[in-house]
């Protein structure tokens, strides 16, 4: 999880320079973090899946937010 926050801190300022390059790494991020939204339900319980949740929708919302990303 904290090479996740500093990859996705690293992608975000690359982002903010150069929103080309990220492409669809932000999806994947996404998509990492719902995988851990799943299993924090099956393995830990609700407080982490909460957290995974909203990690998720952070994700989501900061990737669709990044410009060309329909190119």
């Amino acid at each position: 999880m904290i090479f996740s926050a500093f990859l996705a801190w690293h992608l975000g300022e690359l982002a903010r320079r150069l929103p080309q390059a990220i492409g669809a790494l932000g999806w994947i991020l996404c998509a990492v973090q719902l995988s851990g939204l799943v299993f924090s339900l099956k393995y830990f319980g609700t407080p982490p899946a909460v957290f995974s949740a909203l990690a998720a929708i952070c994700l989501g919302r900061a990737a669709w937010l990044v410009p060309g990303r329909d190119a």
